[in-house]
């Protein structure tokens, strides 16, 4: 190991360092939220309960149809990361190269796998089984699962836009690594 290597490597562990500084994350209010309820048991429900429920059902659809959007995205961003990785280590560009673009790589690898993270969404839970033991009408047992729909779509918001702001981050970092990569080749300096 030369000396240009170890002060590469010393460079990206204090790159590394400062990441938390660089992004912030404990002000975007990181973590899970709480356990579903399952709301109780209606004794009636309102007329209009049929249009409700189906306006939540397509609501939380579309909602978990961006969510599985929004991982396949991120899947093609380590995908691409990961051939950027491979390029990295064969091009074995200067120090300074390097010294910019390792700690991105670990960076935008990072952002991806945390957005990959927030994959436990919410689904309407089984809602059928207490009602239909219960012997109530088809109107009850909707609006019952309008209630566990309308609290499940709360539920993905959040994870919903911290996936995106994850797959903005990478795609972001993956941009600038690209960027770097074609000043450093146009100034011949890789």
């Amino acid at each position: 190991m030369t000396w240009t290597d170890a002060l590469w490597v010393v460079g990206g562990l204090a790159a590394l360092a400062l990441l938390p500084l660089l992004y912030r994350d404990h002000q975007l209010g990181i973590k899970e939220p709480p356990p579903f309820e399952e709301p109780p048991l209606p004794t009636s429900a309102p007329p209009a309960t049929a249009v409700a429920y189906e306006a939540a059902f397509r609501q939380l659809e579309d909602q978990l149809k961006s969510l599985t959007d929004v991982d396949t995205k991120l899947g093609v961003a380590i995908g691409v990361l990961g051939i950027l990785m491979a390029a990295f280590i064969g091009a074995n560009p200067p120090i300074v190269v390097k010294g910019i673009v390792g700690p991105l790589l670990i960076l935008a690898l990072r952002d991806a796998y945390r957005g990959f993270r927030f994959a436990n969404y919410r689904y309407a839970p089984g809602y059928k089984g207490p009602l239909a033991q219960a012997q109530t009408s088809a109107n009850l047992v909707r609006w019952y699962g309008f209630l566990a729909m309308a609290e499940a779509f709360e539920s993905n918001r959040h994870r919903h836009t911290l996936k995106g702001l994850f797959l903005n981050r990478s795609v972001a970092t993956i941009a600038v690594i690209v960027t770097v990569a074609i000043v450093a080749r146009v100034f011949s300096i890789a």
